[in-house]
C-alpha cells in the first residue's frame, strides 16, 4: 500500500491537532504554568516569521515552495545560507512554541516526531530532486549548509 504524499502544511496542522488532543486527554504533568507558558508565543512568532521569510525568498526567485513540484532554482540566500530547510525549521519552532503555550509534557513529544516524519517523507525526496536537477552546485551547497541548523 502506498502512503499518499501530504503537503508540509498538512503535517504541521496534523501535528498541532495531535498536540491539542494530547494536552487535553493525556496531559501527564503541567510543566509550564501561567504566565510562563506565554513564552511559547515568542517561539511561535519567530517560527512563523522564519516560514514566511523563507517562502517569500522562494517567491522572489520564482520557484515553487511545494516540495513535490520540480525545482526551478537553487536558493542559497537569506535563511537558506544557514539552513537547507528553514521552512521546516520554522514549523518546528512553531510546534515548540505551541507545546510551551499548552504547558503539559505530552505535546513536547510531537515536535521531534514531526522532524523525523518531515525528514523521511519530504526532505529526503526533495534532496534527491535537487541533486538530480542541480548536480554539483547542490552538492557544494549541501556540503556547506546543514540540513536543519
Amino acid at each position: 500500500m502506498r502512503i499518499p504524499r501530504l503537503s508540509p502544511a498538512a503535517y504541521l496542522l496534523a501535528s498541532i491537532a495531535i498536540m491539542a488532543v494530547l494536552d487535553a486527554a493525556v496531559p501527564i504533568v503541567t510543566w509550564v504554568r501561567w504566565p510562563w507558558n506565554l513564552a511559547g508565543l515568542v517561539s511561535l512568532a519567530f517560527g512563523g516569521a522564519l516560514v514566511w521569510f523563507s517562502s517569500s525568498t522562494f517567491t522572489r526567485f520564482r520557484t515553487s515552495i511545494e516540495p513535490f513540484q520540480p525545482p526551478t532554482h537553487l536558493v542559497t540566500v537569506g535563511p537558506y545560507r544557514l539552513s537547507r530547510n528553514p521552512m521546516y525549521l520554522g514549523a518546528t519552532l512553531m510546534l515548540i512554541g505551541i507545546a510551551v503555550s499548552l504547558g503539559s509534557i505530552t505535546p513536547f513529544l510531537v515536535p521531534p516526531l514531526y522532524m523525523v516524519v518531515i525528514e523521511q517523507r519530504i526532505i529526503r525526496p526533495e534532496e534527491v530532486a535537487m541533486l538530480n536537477r542541480f548536480g554539483k552546485d547542490y552538492e557544494r551547497y549541501r556540503a556547506s549548509v546543514r540540513r536543519w541548523l
